[in-house]
């Protein structure tokens, strides 16, 4: 009875078909990769049937909106934006319903899950992938604030790095000439000290501080310390003057090659898609319930992508199943007799 049953559903796919049943309904059995004719000779799986097209419909819809968006955020294009989105929500669509088609619900059950496995795979990339905008927007005044503070942390490790390197450069160039400019220096301030000095002894000389007024022999002793103290204090002066052009010389010379060296590793303040993936990725690890909602945006986004296939995988056996297989048989076993007789 059962044979007769599949013998006339399938002759009933073949014939002229007379029922009278909605556009959608039919396109959702289509979807599902349904033999419409053989389900309607199930009436109550029909809405199992059309859930599973559905789903593959929805799953496909949300593929595309995920997927434009994704690239709208990457590129700021809309009219990319779209074309992408409609492209790939028909990939996933034609995926789905391909893999759908496929499952036979009658072998074991392990068996048709193994068919689900690369789509299940590419479910996981897909998911990953498509979650990460919707991620990063979610996030955008945490990973903002988590930018700023990089950003002030490259920007602190860079003028340590500076301040180091300056540290060096002084020792290397500035330090022998400056230890040089301080002896000078130095030597200097001692001989104003001393001509300082002299100039007070020989005017109290002169005003008679040794009991006798006027300029006299000790006065004039006075006044040769006091010229030659004069004449070494030029010279000092005339010591120094180069050192102190060396000195700037110097200067700029380190300066230059502080600003060489760090001029190609200048900080910058990017806010690209690398950097706020980066930001989110330090956002997880120093916040768990961050890290709890990414995981579950991402469960969701898994769980929406491979809803056809296990829909149809984990929904009851039923007639349709039976005579779908039944069909497919009898298909097998007539072009099988066709090739007899054509070769006889």
């Amino acid at each position: 009875m059962a044979k007769n049953k599949a013998l006339a559903a399938r002759n009933k796919f073949y014939g002229n078909d007379t029922s009278r049943v909605g556009i959608i309904t039919r396109f959702l059995w289509w979807c599902s990769g349904t033999l419409t004719d053989i389900l309607e000779e199930c009436p109550t799986e029909k809405a199992t049937y059309q859930g599973i097209g559905a789903a593959v419909v929805f799953t496909a819809i949300l593929a595309s909106l995920t997927g434009g968006y994704a690239l709208f955020f990457v590129f700021d294009r809309a009219d990319y934006s779209v074309l992408f989105g409609i492209l790939w929500g028909l990939l996933i669509f034609n995926l789905d319903r391909y893999i759908v088609t496929n499952i036979n619900r009658i072998g074991m059950f392990w068996k048709q899950l193994w068919t689900t496995v690369p789509r299940v795979l590419l479910a996981v990339s897909i998911a990953f992938i498509i979650s990460k905008p919707l991620q990063l927007k979610i996030f955008e005044k945490e990973i903002n604030h988590q930018l700023e503070e990089n950003y002030a942390e490259a920007i602190a490790k860079q003028n340590a790095a500076i301040a180091k390197q300056d540290k060096i450069l002084t020792a290397r160039y500035l330090e022998p000439v400056q230890s040089k400019i301080r002896g000078i220096e130095d030597e200097i301030q001692n001989k104003m000290n001393i001509i300082d000095s002299l100039n007070k002894e020989l005017i109290r000389e002169i005003q008679g501080a040794t009991g006798k007024r006027g300029y006299g022999p000790i006065a004039r002793q006075i006044e040769n310390y006091l010229s030659d103290s004069k004449s070494d204090l030029k010279t000092l002066n005339t010591q120094l003057s180069p050192l102190k052009r060396q000195e700037e010389s110097l200067k700029i010379k380190k300066d230059s090659e502080l600003k060489v060296k760090y001029k190609a590793r200048k900080v910058q303040k990017t806010e690209g898609l690398l950097s706020r993936l980066s930001a989110l990725e330090e956002l997880k690890k120093n916040n768990k319930t961050a890290w709890w909602a990414d995981f579950f945006i991402f469960f969701l986004f898994l769980f929406i992508e491979v809803a056809p296939v296990f829909v149809k995988i984990f929904s009851p056996k039923g007639i349709y199943d039976e005579l779908e297989a039944r069909a497919a048989i009898l298909e097998k076993e007539e072009v099988l007799e066709n090739m007899n007789k054509h070769y006889r």
